[in-house]
């Protein structure tokens, strides 16, 4: 089987709004790249240094997510706290900077495979009624290490599995 071979839901080529959602979700996969390439000098434990080449994405990842210059670093790599009534920020350590980078990314790209599963379940579900206005179910499953399952809602964490 090739995958000519398969049934493809297409949208209409006609619709800004679909190009415009496909264009934003490519900006938030590009931003997650991005991101990743984000690094902090491992010399440094201590305090979160961003490298060189880190120093090079950042404004990348800024533009793409649609931030301003100098959010994602100082999102990266320190906390505020709330000392009294006075905010005060603190550097963060090489793990916390690298664990809030990763964080960041996971939590960016679960909420882009949230919005496609959904996109793609009200298309399934428009395509479910047949020419006959009979209900043929579609569903998309999942198959893992143990065999393949499908589920009411999958989630990023299962397709990582």
């Amino acid at each position: 089987m090739c995958s000519s071979d398969l049934p493809v839901l297409r949208r209409d080529d006609d619709n800004d709004d679909d190009n415009d959602e496909e264009a934003q979700a490519l900006q938030l996969l590009a931003g997650v790249l991005h991101l990743g390439n984000i690094t902090f000098d491992q010399s440094k434990t201590d305090v979160a240094t961003v490298t060189k080449q880190g120093m090079e994405s950042l404004p990348l990842c800024e533009e793409v997510l649609g931030l301003q210059r100098g959010v994602m670093l100082k999102g990266l790599s320190k906390s505020k706290l709330r000392i009294n009534k006075e905010f005060v920020e603190k550097d963060l350590s090489l793990m916390q900077a690298t664990d809030n980078r990763d964080a960041l990314s996971k939590a960016i790209y679960a909420r882009l495979f949230d919005h496609l599963r959904t996109t793609i379940n009200a298309a399934l579900d428009k395509a479910n009624t047949g020419v006959l206005g009979d209900r043929a179910p579609r569903t998309i499953g999942i198959v893992d290490i143990f065999g393949f399952e499908v589920f009411q809602i999958n989630s990023l964490e299962q397709l990582c599995i």
